[in-house]
């Protein structure tokens, strides 16, 4: 059976057979710079995510740890004289009535014998703030103990 002639279905025929005569490949030159440059975007991209994890999760790791440790201070306030010598190895020295003592504190022990051994410690104070002067601090510490 022979179909009839439709004159849309030739046209489109013709339309196809002059496409095929004109077209042609591209140059291999153009296809390998194409792909050249969809190389290279999908390496920038892969580049920025990666950056971003890393940047995400640094960012989480400094939230999760703790605030900044309080910076560590002496036990004791500096002398406002300057350093103190050495410590001995002799025996401390029991101190004599009227001198080195803190005023009002018995002359003799519980018993009635010799005065009990009294130690004497510096007062503690709060570590300086970065305003206030060395010589307030100074005066604070030094009254807690008379030297010998």
């Amino acid at each position: 059976m022979t179909e009839p002639q439709d004159p849309l279905r030739s046209l489109f025929q013709q339309a196809a057979r002059a496409g095929q005569d004109h077209s042609s490949a591209a140059p291999v030159a153009h296809i390998a710079e194409r792909a050249r440059r969809g190389r290279q975007r999908r390496i920038a991209g892969l580049a920025a995510v990666v950056c971003l994890v890393i940047g995400g999760g640094a960012a989480g790791a400094v939230a999760l740890l703790p605030g900044r440790p309080a910076p560590h201070v002496p036990a004791t306030s500096p002398s406002p004289n300057g350093p103190k010598p050495a410590p001995t190895s002799q025996p401390p020295t029991v101190p004599t009535p009227g001198r080195g003592t803190r005023s009002g504190t018995p002359s003799t022990g519980p018993t009635g014998g010799p005065p009990a051994r009294q130690h004497t410690y510096p007062e503690r104070t709060a570590p300086p703030s970065s305003t206030s002067s060395a010589t307030a601090t100074g005066s604070a510490t030094g009254s807690a103990t008379t030297p010998p």
